[in-house]
């Protein structure tokens, strides 16, 4: 594409101006030189004008539009000379002109044209009329002047074009003018046709003969629109089935969030590949229709396996694998007029054979699949993955290189590398460029040399819908796993859920959740659904012993192995019947959690999607898991006082409430006691907080040690306590309190040499004589403890003046 230069203005100015120039000229001429058949010539330079503005033929598929004025023009010229052919042109490059103008937008061919149209006859009738082509000749005249005319026009008006849009001049001409020769010769036969008979009858003859040439024109322009029409409509129904294609792997390309565009940018790829091995057009069609196709498989893949950001587990790889031979059972019915469905079967098997499905070697692979492979893979590599950007092209074909002889035909491959960069010069125009997310090749590469070809059953043809239903029951009922699995924090419903929504994608006899006991390193039965369970419960596995210690010591998966070492210790002859086994870890943030156990019967196989789904199940079991865990650790910490231990007043609270509807109901007496410690703050202040903190450690130890194990102990603040005693008597509960202040009298701590205690005041209420409501319970029972204080306050005082007397 040319820039628009000074230079190139001046031409475009050069031509208007000579046309303009030109047309002047001859119209003072004309004037001067006036002859009596004026008349004559300007009802033919009236026709002309009049059917300027429209299109002899338009025929869109061939981008031609014939002028009908250029006719008369070029019959004015001959008969008349050229100032009136001059004069006639310019007027109907005008019409035309404005014409153009309300469909193309382009003012300055309002200029352009009229002085094209000038120059051209100008200059052809002044050339050619010096020839001796007369009498008999004049059809060959007509004809010369009608192609000189059309070559200056179409050059001319170029010419011009050219300095005001910054393009060549052959790209302007081509586009313009190229397919236009068909004008040329229409034109010629009607002004063959009226300068004939003016020419050998008379003037008069015109009007004879111009409305059977125009009755003539109609009619076969009605079968050119009916033709041209019949041609759009077939268009149309080309294009109305190419979109449809394209809107089904657009479909299929939007599933698969990581692959975005990937199918339009492979099909650019292809077809420039496919040019520059000179293919021809039925197996270019075919590879059209193909890298449209190649994923469409892809329906029957989950879509977490499709957008996952990291590497495929072998049992992912195995599910993504079917996709092209899933993709080929769908379109075998399909009656394509070129061959399409081989390549998509074979677009990932490899030059040396370890590709897949059928392991095909060399020229055995379809060229056009070869040649898929070679583009898919190299817009997989070239775009952007939620781990790493898209490498550069450069990085890119070194990759392949490496590879080539291995997974690629060299000579293809070496092919690709000289159209690439034109290629890549093409995908920068579409509106899908490598700024997204691809498909996972490089990753499936990765994977096969980790696992190797996958190993696929054949596919009846009926399955592969069953696998397209399959792979969105199955996300949907991941989906709702997952739902249900944040719906909930309490560790005893995770395990249920987990089992009881395992039942819904698994077949199996038993499911057992072992949980992880660190501590004493014991896998322990928390949860158990099927068969059998009973003789499960409350089960435990050393770790490294069984299927299951195997695994939770390994972090590793086992698919179908014996069971019968997860049952020792067991003596029954029902799990002798168990001869199979699916068996995964519950990691989560490096800890195994415990172990999800599956056990089956002889009837019962695992399936490859089985354990797929087990790996993910377990994923999302593990992190269910550890959220239950935390959330008890956290409950747990926020109810504990973190000096003694004791439950905090937060739990007491929480505890309280619930024990007095309880007590409500059922009629039984709860007890609540107020404990304060004497001397307490004399402990603090002489020897410091460290040294008080030990002493209330202590003493919750001892006032704990006194009550039973349903009743509770709680610091209630500071150096206070209080204890709730469940279905005591006032006998019992006055044996309770003596037990408390005797134990914490007795109770010694020698600090810096000396022995220090300290005493406890109780104050007691008893529901429901004392109050129904916790708050009319603690005043009563803070009340009588302040009085119990009071009392062992007098008994000191009474105890020194003794002592003092003596």
């Amino acid at each position: 594409m040319l820039k628009s230069t000074v230079k190139l203005k001046a031409i475009a100015i050069a031509v208007a101006a000579i046309g303009f120039a030109l047309w002047l000229y001859t119209g003072v001429r004309m004037l001067a030189t006036v002859q009596g058949n004026y008349r004559e010539w300007m009802l033919l330079a009236g026709a002309a004008l009049a059917v300027g503005p429209f299109d002899a033929i338009k025929l869109n598929y061939l981008k031609m539009r014939f002028r009908l004025g250029d006719a008369f023009v070029i019959i004015i010229a001959l008969l008349y000379g050229v100032p009136q052919a001059t004069l006639t042109a310019a007027l109907l490059g005008c019409i035309v002109a404005i014409r153009d103008q309300k469909e193309e937008n382009q003012p300055w061919n309002l200029v352009l044209a009229p002085a094209a149209s000038a120059s051209a006859i100008f200059i052809s009738v002044s050339v050619l009329s010096k020839l001796p082509l007369t009498g008999s000749y004049y059809m060959a005249m007509v004809g010369l002047v009608a192609m000189t005319y059309y070559l200056l026009f179409s050059g001319l008006l170029s010419l011009g074009i050219v300095g005001y849009s910054g393009r060549s001049f052959k790209a302007i001409w081509q586009e313009r003018w190229a397919q236009t020769f068909l004008s040329l010769f229409f034109t010629s036969l009607g002004a063959i046709a009226v300068y004939g008979a003016i020419k050998n009858v008379g003037f008069y003859a015109f009007v004879i003969i111009t409305p059977i040439l125009f009755v003539a024109y109609f009619t076969y322009k009605t079968y050119l629109d009916k033709v041209e029409a019949s041609n759009q409509h077939v268009t149309r129904l080309a294009e109305l089935y190419l979109s449809t294609i394209e809107s089904l792997t657009m479909a299929i390309d939007a599933k698969d969030q990581i692959t975005h565009g990937h199918v339009r940018r492979v099909q650019v790829y292809a077809i420039e590949l496919a040019v520059e091995l000179h293919l021809n057009e039925n197996e270019i069609e075919g590879l059209k229709a193909a890298a449209l196709l190649h994923d469409i498989g892809k329906l029957a893949i989950p879509e977490y396996i499709l957008n996952k950001p990291g590497r495929l587990t072998a049992a992912e790889f195995n599910k993504m694998s079917q996709h092209p031979t899933v993709a080929a059972e769908l379109l075998k019915n399909v009656e394509f007029p070129y061959p399409v469905v081989p390549l998509v079967l074979h677009h990932h098997e490899k030059w040396n054979g370890s590709g897949y499905p059928a392991g095909l070697k060399g020229d055995q692979i379809p060229l056009g699949a070869r040649i898929l492979s070679i583009v898919d893979c190299y817009d997989a590599l070239r775009s952007n993955r939620p781990y790493r950007h898209g490498f550069s092209m450069d990085k890119t074909l070194g990759i392949m290189a490496n590879e080539s002889g291995t997974s690629f035909d060299p000579d293809l491959l070496q092919r690709f590398f000289k159209i690439v960069k034109h290629a890549e010069d093409k995908i920068k125009l579409l509106d899908v460029p490598h700024e997204v997310a691809c498909e996972s090749d490089e990753l499936m590469l990765e994977t096969e040399v980790a696992y190797g070809r996958p190993t696929l059953a054949p596919t009846a043809q009926q399955s592969v819908y069953e696998d397209i239903a399959a792979a969105h029951k199955e996300v949907l009922s991941l989906y709702d796993m997952s739902q249900t699995f944040s719906s909930t924090l309490n560790l005893a419903e995770i395990l249920s859920l987990i089992a009881s929504k395992l039942s819904q994608l698994v077949k199996f006899s038993t499911c057992v959740v072992y949980l992880a006991d660190p501590d004493e390193g014991v896998l322990r039965a928390t949860h158990i659904i099927g068969e059998n369970n009973n003789l499960l419960a409350r089960h435990t596995i050393r770790f490294g012993d069984g299927i299951s210690g195997w695994v939770a010591s390994n972090r590793e998966p086992i698919a179908g192995a014996h069971p019968q070492g997860d049952f020792n210790g067991i003596h029954h002859e029902a799990l002798a019947s168990y001869t199979n086994s699916l068996v995964f870890p519950l990691v989560e943030e490096g800890e195994v959690l415990g172990v999800l156990s599956l056990y089956a019967t002889a009837d019962i196989c695992f399936a490859d999607d089985q354990v797929r789904l087990m790996e993910l199940v377990a994923r999302n079991a593990a992190s269910a898991l550890r959220n239950a865990r935390k959330f008890e650790e956290t409950q747990e910490s926020a109810l504990t006082d973190r000096l003694t231990g004791l439950p905090n007043s937060r739990y007491m609270y929480l505890f309280i409430e619930q024990e007095l509807n309880k007590a409500a109901v059922h009629g039984y007496p709860v007890t609540l006691l107020m404990l304060d410690l004497d001397g307490f703050k004399r402990v603090n202040d002489q020897y410091g907080h460290q040294t008080g903190d030990e002493m209330l450690r202590d003493i919750a130890k001892v006032l704990n040690g006194q009550i039973r194990r349903d009743d509770i102990l709680v610091r209630y603040a500071g150096d206070e306590f209080v204890a709730v005693l469940i279905g005591t008597t006032m006998e019992q509960t006055q044996d309770v309190i003596s037990r408390m202040q005797r134990a914490v009298e007795e109770h010694t701590m020698v600090i810096r040499g000396k022995a220090v205690s300290v005493g406890v005041s109780i104050g007691q209420a008893l529901f429901p004589d004392s109050g129904r409501t916790l708050e009319e319970l603690l005043m009563i029972a803070d009340a009588n403890m302040y009085r119990n204080k009071d009392e062992h306050r007098e008994r000191d005082i009474t105890l020194t003046q003794l002592r003092a007397s003596r």
